[in-house]
């Protein structure tokens, strides 16, 4: 997990697999966790803003709430 601010000033977290070659399992189940997070629209639930590719895996970019690990 990494935090960023955007362009627009909107700060971030980048959640990523720490694995540098992902099985097709695991990107997969990664594509789903978006998928579901995204489609959440519910007080309390992180906004999942994109999932991009970077090298060999993805991202997913979230809102950063704030919180600590």
């Amino acid at each position: 997990m990494y935090r960023g601010i955007r362009d627009d000033g909107v700060r971030l977290v980048v959640k990523m697999l720490k694995l540098d070659y992902p099985s097709p399992g695991e990107l997969t189940r990664y594509r789903q966790e978006y998928k579901i997070t995204r489609s959440l629209n519910v007080e309390g639930v992180i906004k999942a803003y994109s999932q991009q590719d970077y090298q060999r895996t993805l991202v997913i970019i979230l809102e950063d709430f704030g919180g600590s690990p």
